[in-house]
């Protein structure tokens, strides 16, 4: 609101009149009045919305509320005393903290157990690794040993070839009486005879020895098959050596039976011959064999009738048969 200072606010008959600016009135010597405003200012006050000014002052003070017990309230719900709902909630906490508990253990189980698993795996790996090199290492010797088989054969058939192509070894001369007495007998030294020296015709032989004619030409051939039917009969020779063992004449065949299966020493022992002889026999066939291998009926033939033996071949068929047909004998002889 807005004031004047005007002193007179009523009128004449005393009502009031309306407040306005005030005019200059004329006739003063000043020509005009100061009009002076004087505005109030009003204390707002925060209160809710919509709220009377002032109503926070007059209102009461609200009561306080009792406080509320709950673990009566819920009791009363669940229709228990407040006791059995206590103990209640007692038990619920110490399950609750129980099955935690199992939790937690099984929980380290699980751990220990994939633990144990991922050890058991890095055991389970190492030992195929092991078992890998170990593999490896044996395949690698047995490769060495087939090498050195394989060479120890081509040596053993490089020196027959050598000794088939040189000629038969001189007889050693016979003991005289003395010697096997033990006695010693003294030895003729050959004397050595020195060539005579020759001169004139003879002497130009060594020179004209470079010179090839047709004499010395056909000489050359007849040598050459000399020489070759003297490798073919010390091959025949040694073939009869291997069979007879030099005997030939004192050998005595054999009828040698021969299963579906037998060991090299076994068909040794049925004709009568050295193991050695006839795994050195397999060996130059190109098979590298021992005294215990397994030889099929086949081979064992052919071995037998290369050794100069008949064969004579037996089923286990047939063993079956004159086992069970010897027994029905023994049995008709023991009801007589």
């Amino acid at each position: 609101m807005s004031d004047t200072n005007n002193n007179n606010p009523t009128g004449p008959s005393g009502a009031k009149r309306p407040l306005g600016l005030n005019k200059p009135r004329p006739g003063f010597s000043g020509g005009r009045t100061t009009a002076v405003v004087v505005q109030k200012k009003k204390r707002r006050l925060v209160g809710a919305p919509g709220a009377i000014p002032g109503a926070a002052k007059t209102a009461a003070p609200a009561k306080e509320k009792p406080a509320v017990d709950h673990i009566a309230e819920a009791a009363r719900k669940l229709g228990l005393s407040k006791e059995e709902y206590v103990k209640r909630q007692d038990a619920i906490g110490k399950a609750q903290a129980e099955k935690n508990k199992k939790e937690e253990m099984r929980r380290a189980e699980e751990a220990a157990r994939q633990s144990r698993a991922e050890e058991d795996r890095k055991v389970l790996e190492a030992k195929r690794i092991r078992e890998e090199e170990d593999r490896k290492a044996a395949q690698a010797e047995a490769e060495r040993a087939a090498m050195e088989a394989q060479a120890a054969q081509q040596q053993v058939e490089t020196e027959q070839e050598m000794r088939r192509d040189k000629p038969d070894h001189v007889a050693a001369p016979e003991k005289s009486a003395l010697e096997l007495a033990g006695g010693r007998v003294k030895k003729n030294r050959p004397q050595h005879i020195k060539p005579s020296r020759s001169r004139g015709k003879g002497g130009n032989d060594g020179r004209r020895r470079g010179k090839l004619t047709i004499v010395s030409a056909l000489a050359g051939d007849d040598e050459r098959q000399r020489s070759l039917a003297s490798m073919k009969r010390a091959r025949q020779r040694e073939k009869e050596r291997r069979l007879g063992g030099g005997n030939a004449k004192d050998k005595v065949y054999r009828e040698v039976v021969v299963p579906e299966a037998i060991t090299v020493a076994d068909l040794a022992r049925r004709m009568s011959e050295r193991t050695v002889d006839v795994v050195k026999y397999l060996m130059q066939e190109g098979t590298m064999a021992t005294a215990n291998d397994v030889l099929d009926a086949d081979t064992a033939q052919l071995i037998v009738e290369d050794f100069g033996h008949t064969v004579k071949r037996v089923a286990e068929s047939d063993v079956e048969q004159d086992f069970l047909r010897t027994g029905d004998q023994d049995d008709e002889e023991t009801m007589k």
